[in-house]
């Protein structure tokens, strides 16, 4: 079958195994991976043969329709990255009401997910869900460093392509961030508005009393 080969001539080779369990890319997942990785908007885009090099150190994550893969808070499996081959996922934020999540964005094929994780091994930030069938392609921790290793150049293409996905994000959420600044001071304003007192006459106008003039100053000059 054509999972079981790789882009090799035609001839036929067997998924790697990593440490932690997981299977390397099969024939369909490398040809996309490699796809996304040409297609990143960088100074320094990868070639066919980095690709095809970073290809060899992804490994393949699959999750059913509503599985949750990734959940706010967990630091226990933070240290990889995906990058969706196929389906989407829902990223979730978790608000006053754990019970109600604030849904945050919809990420689609080509997309790259939990970057952070990947550079600082910290607690993930957000839940996200498989909207579908969803095919990714893994990063670790682990397989960056072996990467950098043996070809620093690669790895540093590589780390410039997630650092500019990061940089997308965190753009995207401080553009939202300020609209919902925007709309919560307009909404303020017009509660602020529908608070204030209404005057008890709101058809009359009122006019200052003229000052009286002061017919015997005390303050005048001596004839």
């Amino acid at each position: 079958m054509l999972e079981r080969w790789f882009n090799g001539g035609g001839k036929k080779s067997v998924r790697p195994f990593f440490n932690d369990g997981f299977t390397g890319l099969n024939a369909t997942e490398t040809a996309r991976a490699m796809e996304i990785l040409q297609d990143a908007d960088t100074s320094l885009p990868l070639s066919r043969e980095e690709a095809s090099l970073v290809a060899q150190h992804l490994q393949s994550r699959r999750y059913i329709f509503d599985q949750v893969f990734m959940r706010a808070g967990d630091k226990s499996d933070s240290n990889y990255m995906l990058w969706i081959l196929e389906g989407q996922a829902i990223v979730e934020a978790v608000s006053s009401n754990p019970q109600n999540p604030v849904m945050v964005t919809v990420l689609e094929s080509g997309s790259t997910v939990g970057e952070l994780g990947l550079l600082d091994g910290m607690a993930r930030s957000a839940t996200c869900t498989s909207g579908s069938a969803l095919h990714c392609a893994m990063l670790t921790r682990s397989s960056l460093i072996s990467l950098s290793a043996s070809h620093p150049e690669v790895a540093f293409k590589l780390l410039l392509i997630i650092s500019i996905c990061v940089a997308a994000r965190l753009r995207d959420v401080t553009d939202k961030f300020q609209r919902y600044v925007l709309m919560a001071n307009a909404i303020s304003a017009e509660l602020m508005s529908a608070s204030l007192p209404k005057p008890i006459w709101p058809n009359r106008t009122f006019k200052s009393s003229p000052t009286p003039k002061n017919d015997h100053p005390t303050d005048a000059a001596p004839q």
